[in-house]
């Protein structure tokens, strides 16, 4: 699978979630993160308010185990380009 490819079957198993459970894609991303062990604050940009209210509703959304594992089974870790 192309680093195209995997970003494309991991932002369609996003939406499916997200449609699925009747929220946002970035509620589903910002859950997802959240869901990780360590992580406590993601880091996110919002440039109108409205966007600022629809992130923070994911902290009310919570994703199964089989919803975490199916969002993590699309995406196949590439290598970094640029500096490191």
């Amino acid at each position: 699978m192309s680093r195209r490819e995997s970003m494309e079957a991991t932002i369609n198993r996003v939406e499916e979630i997200a449609k699925k459970k009747g929220i946002s894609m970035a509620q589903v991303s910002i859950a997802w993160q959240l869901s990780k062990e360590g992580v406590t604050a993601p880091i996110i940009g919002a440039t109108k308010v409205k966007y600022v209210h629809d992130i923070a509703g994911a902290m009310d959304v919570k994703l199964s185990a089989e919803e975490i594992e199916y969002l993590e089974g699309a995406y196949k870790p590439q290598n970094t380009w640029g500096y490191r």
